[in-house]
């Protein structure tokens, strides 16, 4: 849980996330990965380079257009490290949502879209690898732009 934990501070940086709840269930060689998503703010409706999502910033600097969030999920035993956890690569669970077009006040419900359902749930048999890291990451998609 402490990778776990280290993961998602770094994860934070990059997006505010008030709360995501993890359960880690095991049950004799199976075990269960769930992940609740309770909500997502981008207030400054800006990149991680900050650039503007959509559009220039007005006169004074504030971008002003919100982002089309799409979410990108991944599970990965803790076997992998830090360069090792790439979310185009996950093994074990990778999910990407709907589009959450203009939206960068996100309150997410039981349907995330594309058919991935809230919480993310990742059961798995076998032996627990003694811990587990979970990365997600906000893209801003531009529909209207493909």
């Amino acid at each position: 849980i402490s990778r776990v934990n280290t993961l998602l501070q770094m994860m934070l940086r990059y997006m505010e996330i008030s709360s995501i709840v993890l359960l880690l269930g095991c049950v004799g060689a199976d075990y269960t990965f769930e992940a609740r998503l309770e909500s997502y703010r981008n207030p400054a409706h800006a990149l991680q380079t900050g650039d503007c999502c959509d559009g220039d910033p007005n006169t004074m600097g504030v971008c002003t257009g919100s982002c089309d969030n799409i979410f990108t999920f991944c599970v990965q035993e803790s076997s992998a490290t830090g360069s090792n956890l790439a979310l185009p690569f996950c093994p074990f669970l990778r999910r990407v949502s709907g589009v959450f077009q203009d939206n960068d006040d996100i309150n997410f419900d039981v349907d995330l879209g594309n058919g991935v359902s809230n919480p993310l749930i990742f059961n798995r048999s076998g032996t627990w690898p003694g811990g587990v890291w979970f990365a997600a990451r906000s893209r801003d998609s531009d529909p209207d732009l493909l």
